[in-house]
C-alpha cells in the first residue's frame, strides 16, 4: 500500500468514526437528493367554492324543501356567499331531504387520495347533514360523512376522505335530512394528492 492509499484509509476512517451515524445519514441524504430527479413527486391539486355562483350547483329534493344562495355572515367576511339549506310547512319528516351537488375536477389523472371539507352552521340545532363524494365516471361512491349538530350557532368543519379508490372527476354532494331548521354551509374544498 501506498502512502498516499494508507492516508486515505486513514481518513475515511477517521471520518466514519467521528462522524458516525451522523455522517451516514448525510451521505444517504446526498445521494437521495442526487437521485431524486428520478423518482416520483407527489402531486396536489385544490379546488375552492365559495359558493358565489349558484348556477353551478344543482339543488334537487323534497317538494318542502329547498335551497338558496344568501349573502349571510360567512367563516370568511371578504365571501359573504353561503349556501341556506331548509324544509318548510307542516308535517316534516326525516324522509323529506335536499340536497346540491357540483363536478370537480383534479389538474391530473390518477389520483391516491382525496378529500372534500365544508364548514357547516345551524340555527337551532336539529338537521342531519351529509357530505358525499361519488365518482362522476361511473357514479359510484367514493365516501360518504354523515353529521348532526350539537350546538346551534357555531360553524363546525365536516371532512370526508376516500374510501374507495378516487376518482379525477369528483361530484360532492351536501345534502340536509328532515328538520324544520335552516342550514348554512361555506367554504368547500375538494383536495386531490398524488
Amino acid at each position: 500500500m501506498t502512502s498516499n492509499t494508507a492516508t486515505n484509509v486513514r481518513f475515511r476512517s477517521t471520518l466514519l468514526r467521528l462522524g458516525g451515524p451522523r455522517l451516514a445519514a448525510g451521505l444517504a441524504l446526498f445521494a437521495a437528493l442526487a437521485g431524486g430527479s428520478r423518482e416520483a413527486h407527489a402531486a396536489l391539486s385544490i379546488w375552492n367554492d365559495n359558493f358565489d355562483n349558484p348556477a353551478e350547483w344543482n339543488p334537487w329534493g323534497s317538494p318542502k324543501c329547498h335551497v338558496t344562495i344568501d349573502a349571510f355572515p360567512s367563516i370568511a367576511k371578504s365571501q359573504p356567499n353561503v349556501v341556506t339549506f331548509s324544509c318548510v310547512g307542516p308535517g316534516i319528516t326525516n324522509s323529506d331531504f335536499i340536497l346540491i351537488d357540483k363536478i370537480f375536477n383534479a389538474a391530473f389523472s390518477n389520483p391516491t387520495s382525496c378529500e372534500a371539507s365544508v364548514f357547516l352552521r345551524s340555527e337551532g340545532g336539529g338537521p342531519k347533514f351529509a357530505l358525499q363524494m361519488i365518482n362522476a365516471d361511473d357514479w359510484t361512491y367514493i365516501g360518504s360523512e354523515s353529521f348532526s349538530f350539537g350546538v346551534a350557532g357555531q360553524w363546525a368543519k365536516v371532512t370526508v376522505k376516500n374510501t374507495y379508490a378516487c376518482s379525477r372527476a369528483i361530484n360532492v354532494r351536501l345534502g340536509m335530512q328532515g328538520g324544520t331548521d335552516r342550514l348554512f354551509a361555506d367554504n368547500l374544498q375538494v383536495r386531490w394528492t398524488r
